[in-house]
């Protein structure tokens, strides 16, 4: 028997509906998973995102896009999830020979903080914005005991990095990143409140898994060590289909680096950036020099701004 289920988040919350069942196969498991969602969505699918998160027995976080938009046909969802499998992670199994080939790196650890820190970085994208857009780079400051309860939620003292920033900027209304969403507090909240509730979902239907992914060991180990799952001190900043960008507030010599958190490969590639104010002073230069920022460069397209 293969057991699945399929989390469908909701547009305007941090809740997702969870839904499971069994099959035979796992060719019958994806028609029942999207006969389901389906069934479920009737009536409310607008209130419910074009992204969901599936889990196929071992399978672990599955992304299915447009399950949400009934104009789609079902059979081209089911298919897009029996394409998908092969190649999905086992979480159980992380190194077997059918793991996908890791992607080159992209980690920026030669790059340090500029002068003048966060706040410094920020100004100078906010500069480069007015400047090229028109337009103010970030929205107002977070509210200060807001960020104090978040930071009590997260388990450990964060980095000066991350108050700096949401002291200066609650988020954008700008793609100021390429693939990832700069959050504000709020949603901040919301993504790691969903990815915890996953992982408890994980854990209450693989307990066998608990020995091999102990959130409390691998929450005590340096920071920038793959963990393999999401972890309360991981804070996101920003987040994109499934990709969120988190501070990694573990102790250690990296403590406040930053990585990447994906549904198919986890924390695999490591950290990305040594701290948030290097990861900042990387998009500015990017900004300001037209250097690489993940392989993209900031250009202005009809007043509007586009990464290339």
């Amino acid at each position: 028997m293969v057991q699945w289920s399929v989390g469908l988040q909701h547009r305007d919350s941090a809740g997702a509906a969870v839904l499971r069942g069994e099959a035979d196969s796992p060719e019958q498991a994806a028609r029942e998973l999207v006969d389901a969602a389906r069934t479920f969505l009737h009536g409310r699918a607008e209130r419910y995102g074009e992204l969901s998160i599936a889990h196929f027995d071992t399978i672990f976080q599955l992304e299915i896009l447009g399950i949400a938009d009934l104009s789609i046909p079902t059979d081209a969802i089911v298919q897009q999830i029996l394409a998908a499998l092969p190649n999905a992670r086992n979480i159980l199994e992380p190194s077997g020979e059918n793991s996908p080939t890791p992607a080159i790196s992209r980690a920026r650890l030669d790059i340090h903080a500029g002068p003048g820190g966060v706040s410094r970085q920020l100004d100078r994208i906010t500069t480069w914005t007015q400047t090229h857009l028109g337009r103010v780079a970030f929205l107002p400051a977070a509210d200060a005991a807001a960020i104090t309860a978040a930071q009590q939620h997260s388990g450990n003292r964060w980095p000066q990095d991350m108050l700096d920033l949401f002291a200066h900027a609650n988020g954008s209304e700008l793609p100021i990143l390429p693939d990832h969403d700069l959050l504000s507090m709020d949603r901040s909240n919301d993504i790691r409140k969903l990815w915890l509730d996953i992982m408890v979902d994980l854990r209450e239907r693989h307990p066998e898994m608990a020995a091999d992914f102990d959130q409390e060991a691998l929450g005590a180990m340096p920071a920038g060590t793959p963990a393999g799952i999401f972890l309360p001190q991981f804070v996101p900043i920003a987040d994109r289909d499934g990709a969120t960008l988190v501070v990694d507030t573990r102790p250690g010599d990296r403590t406040g680096c930053i990585i990447e958190y994906t549904a198919e490969g986890s924390d695999d590639e490591g950290p990305l950036w040594i701290s948030l104010a290097a990861m900042l002073t990387n998009l500015a230069d990017s900004y300001e020099a037209g250097t690489e920022f993940l392989r993209y460069r900031p250009s202005v397209v009809a007043g509007e701004l586009t990464w290339v």
